[in-house]
């Protein structure tokens, strides 16, 4: 009687445990926190980039007209010797995304520490019923003095609070 009653209290213990580990795999995941915004970054006229060009690419919440954009996250992609296009990916924390605000996308690409080419018109991203892939198409700049950090044009990227 003894082995019966501990093979059944085995196969019992063995049953909830199984139950268990199902419950646990059914278990709905959390959503990442995360997401991306992507595209490209290129330019129309027909020069080369020497080999050590940076393309800078951030995204900005530009919601309050009266007050400088707020960087959400960027990436330095060093050239390399490569040509446009250049791809990019942003990875940012969707807590810090407010469906109510604007985003944009902004790059430049630097040469020898100075500001080459800019966009000059505005990438809105994420919110609105905007994209999360876009195209971004930059423009030369004039040969006008350049500050002698293009670093300090760009914000630090401001940490969750």
């Amino acid at each position: 009687m003894k082995t019966i009653g501990s093979v059944l209290a085995i196969a019992l213990s063995t049953t909830a445990l199984i139950g268990s580990i199902t419950a646990i795999a059914q278990t709905p995941t959390t959503t990442s926190l995360f997401s991306s915004v992507s595209g490209v970054v290129t330019y129309r006229e027909r020069i080369a980039l020497p080999p050590d060009a940076l393309v800078i690419v951030q995204l900005k919440d530009v919601t309050k007209k009266d007050a400088p954009p707020v960087a959400i996250g960027q990436q330095i992609i060093p050239t390399q010797r490569r040509q446009v296009p250049f791809p990019f990916e942003i990875v940012y924390n969707q807590d810090r995304i407010n469906p109510k605000n604007t985003y944009t996308i902004q790059a430049r690409i630097i040469v020898d520490n100075r500001v080459r080419f800019i966009n000059t018109t505005s990438y809105p991203v994420i919110t609105n019923g905007n994209p999360n892939k876009v195209e971004i198409v930059v423009n030369s700049v004039g040969t006008s003095p350049q500050p002698k950090s293009v670093f300090s044009r760009f914000e630090p990227l401001n940490k969750p609070q």
